[in-house]
C-alpha cells in the first residue's frame, strides 16, 4: 500500500522552495540567490518527463540517468568569460528558452517560467515512488530543498548536495531542511504555511 506523502496546498510548493532558498542563501552566504523568485511545475506524465530531457541535456546531464531524476531546475545562469551571469530580464530569458528548446516542451509554460529566477520541474510519479521506497512522507519537501540548494551551491561554489543517493546520504540538504523547519517554528508551522 505505501505511505501517504505530504501534499502542498495549491501553489504553496513554490512558496516553500522560495523560503528554503532564502534560508539556504543566508546560511551559506549566497547573496545572488537570496531574493530569487521561484515556480514549481508538476510533470505527471512519464512521457512528458522524457520530453523534458531536450531542455535538460543543455546542462550536460547523462542521458542514462535522466529517467531516474525526480526533479530538474532551470536557473537562467549562463557562463561568461568572467564566470557566470544570471539573466534578469524576461527578454534575455525568452531568447535562452528558445535556444534550449523550452518552447517546444510547452509554449504556455515557457512564457510563464521566464518570469521566475528558478523553475523546478517535479517528476511526480517517480517522486511518489521514491518517497515510498525511502518511507519518507516529507520526501517532496526534501526534493525541493535539494533543488534550491543546487542554486545555492552554484553561486557559493560549496559542495552542498549529493545527487542520486537516498536522503540520508544527502546530509547537508537534510540538515538544512531540518534547520529550516526548526527556524520557522516546527512541523505545525510547516503544515499551516504549506501543506494540506
Amino acid at each position: 500500500m505505501g505511505i501517504k506523502l505530504e501534499q502542498f496546498k495549491s501553489g504553496r510548493e513554490s512558496v516553500f522552495e522560495r523560503d528554503v532558498l532564502r534560508f539556504a542563501s543566508e546560511k551559506y552566504g549566497s547573496d545572488v540567490t537570496k531574493a530569487w523568485t521561484v515556480t514549481v511545475i508538476h510533470v505527471s506524465d512519464p512521457a512528458d518527463w522524457i520530453d523534458l530531457f531536450d531542455i535538460a541535456r543543455y546542462s550536460h546531464l547523462d542521458p542514462a540517468t535522466w529517467p531516474d531524476s525526480d526533479a530538474y531546475s532551470i536557473t537562467w545562469d549562463i557562463p561568461t568569460s568572467t564566470g557566470v551571469t544570471h539573466l534578469n530580464s524576461s527578454k534575455a530569458r525568452r531568447r535562452l528558452a528558445g535556444k534550449i528548446q523550452v518552447n517546444e516542451f510547452g509554449a504556455k509554460m515557457a512564457r510563464r517560467i521566464v518570469h521566475f529566477d528558478l523553475a523546478t520541474f517535479l517528476n511526480d510519479p517517480l517522486l511518489n515512488w521514491l518517497g515510498n521506497l525511502y518511507q519518507k512522507a516529507d520526501y517532496p519537501l526534501y526534493v525541493l530543498t535539494h533543488e534550491a540548494m543546487h542554486s545555492t551551491e552554484d553561486w557559493t561554489h560549496k559542495q552542498l548536495v549529493v545527487d542520486g543517493v537516498p536522503p540520508s546520504q544527502d546530509q547537508e540538504v537534510t540538515a538544512t531542511l531540518n534547520e529550516f523547519i526548526e527556524a520557522i517554528g516546527g512541523w505545525s508551522e510547516i503544515k499551516q504555511r504549506y501543506l494540506i
